[in-house]
This record gives C-alpha cells, sequence and structure tokens, in this order.
C-alpha cells in the first residue's frame, strides 16, 4: 500500500442557522493508506467503521498539543483492529460434548474423506432428539503464543489470544438415508466471540438449519458475517427422529431406538 492525503466528510452539528447539521470537507495530514478499491483490510464488525475511517480516527486521538501519530504508527495501530476471513485449512477441532471415539476429532473436518466421521456418545440422544456439539477454533493452534512451563508454573500462559476470523458460511456433508439415520438433521452454530475461557461468551449466531437428506456438501450461510476465535455445530435432531415420530406401535418404536440414539456426520467447513 502507498500513502496519500485524502480528505474526510466530517458532519459538524448545529453549525448554520436553519439547519441542524451541515457538512464539510476536512483535509487530513494523516496519510492514511490507499490501495485498490475493494482491497482494504477488514474491520471487526464491533468497530462499526471502515479501515481508512479507523486509520483516519487513530489519527485523530493525539491530544491538541501533540504532534500528529507518525502515518506508519496509526496503520499498525489499526493493526490490532483488522480482521481475516476463515481459512478452512487453519480451521481446528478443540472438542466435543461427547464421541463416540471412532475416529480422532480432526476427521470432522475432512470433507474429501468419506470414511472418517464424528458421531456422539451412545445414548446422547434420546428417539433422535437431544443437543450434542462439536467445538472448532477458527484461527488455528498458530494464533496462540505459549510461553514455555516453568518448574514453579503449572499451567501454560497465553501471551496472546487468538485473534476473531471473520466467518460466513458453515457447510456440512453427511451419508444420507438408508446409509446415515445418524446423520444430523437439525442444527445451529454457536461463536465465542471473545477469547476467554467463559461459557457465557457463547452466542447463538445462525437460525436452526435443516440439513437435507442427500449427499454432497450442504451450504448454509449466516444471516450477518461473525466476527468469532471459536465456534459450535450444535446438533438438535437426527435423520431418523422424524420417522421415528410417525410409528404408532410401541414395539416397533422400541426396535428402532438404535437407529437414533447418536447424532452425527462425515465433515464440516467454514468459510
Amino acid at each position: 500500500m502507498t500513502m496519500s492525503e485524502v480528505s474526510v466528510e466530517e458532519t459538524i452539528p448545529g453549525s448554520d442557522a436553519g439547519s441542524s447539521s451541515t457538512s464539510r470537507r476536512k483535509n487530513t495530514s494523516t496519510n492514511m493508506p490507499t490501495t485498490k478499491p475493494g482491497s482494504f483490510p477488514l474491520v471487526l464488525r464491533s468497530m462499526k467503521c471502515g479501515y481508512l475511517e479507523l486509520v483516519w480516527m487513530i489519527g485523530q486521538m493525539t491530544p491538541a498539543k501533540a504532534n500528529t501519530l507518525l502515518p506508519e504508527l496509526c496503520v499498525k495501530i489499526a493493526e490490532y483492529c483488522v480482521v481475516q476471513k476463515v481459512v478452512p485449512s487453519q480451521v481446528t477441532a478443540v472438542s466435543a460434548s461427547s464421541h463416540d471415539g471412532a475416529h480422532d476429532l480432526s476427521c470432522s473436518l475432512d470433507t474429501q474423506d468419506d470414511s472418517t466421521w464424528w458421531i456422539s456418545g451412545r445414548d446422547t440422544m434420546q428417539q433422535g432428539r437431544g443437543r450434542e456439539w462439536v467445538q472448532y477454533r477458527l484461527a488455528g493452534d498458530d494464533s496462540y503464543k505459549i510461553r514455555a512451563q516453568s518448574q514453579s508454573q503449572h499451567h501454560l500462559k497465553l501471551l496472546q489470544p487468538a485473534k476473531p476470523r471473520r466467518l460466513t458460511t458453515m457447510c456440512v456433508k453427511i451419508p444420507p438415508l438408508p446409509m446415515g439415520p445418524l446423520s444430523v438433521r437439525d442444527c445451529h452454530v454457536e461463536a465465542k466471540c471473545v477469547p476467554q475461557g467463559n461459557d457465557e461468551a457463547w452466542s447463538q449466531v445462525s437460525p436452526r438449519w435443516t440439513v437435507s437428506n442427500r449427499s454432497g456438501l450442504q451450504r448454509f450461510h449466516l444471516p450477518r458475517p461473525v466476527d468469532a476465535t471459536e465456534v459450535r455445530i450444535v446438533c438438535h435432531c437426527n435423520q431418523f427422529a422424524p420417522i421415528l415420530e410417525e410409528f404408532e406401535d410401541g414395539d416397533m418404536i422400541q426396535s428402532s431406538t438404535n437407529y437414533a440414539i447418536m447424532v452425527g456426520y462425515f465433515a464440516v467447513k467454514f468459510e
């Protein structure tokens, strides 16, 4: 990127009689970065501004009698408010509410291999319904800087928490019926928007989606982009649950519960 002087439109409340506000063009000497349109870094949604506006505001935060911040310093400070899009290859599986142990949890991110999967523990879905989840870190392990454990420490200390990633889409792949009665049918996405290990930080960021009974990668778009460090895929029922509800014969229901006591999928992908 190159540096150049730009003008920013500023609204001054009550500056003219007969009007509530007026606008003026204000030259800045902050020399904000310029680049091709649409190629500026993404800014955290919580900042509620674009990249150029962010850099300009940083340059105006110095005391009135102080020297203006160097343009390079403004850009450096702005990096702390910049977010990157999710890179699928950098996503890692962290944990699950339960796991049958047949395959490593990381296999649930391999959308090319249908010989591995994630399935919840036995009896976690009563008649095909429950609440099982798998947790993924969007930024990967590289975003954590960990200080080596010393003799006086019994835990690892994070020097720098993971930076959020911009998430817009979740994809899931299942084995359809009749091969996949345990395949997830209803699910939603929860996101952790702060890095601390705090369960209260989780919030639902998608509607409750229905996964179609078909093969191939199915794509679901979030209502709005989310900046998050980690996400959970929360499964509410499997593909066999609606079928089980249609049974009227008690013996038939009892003999069919083995098809409805778990939930799972081949793999998921985040974009």
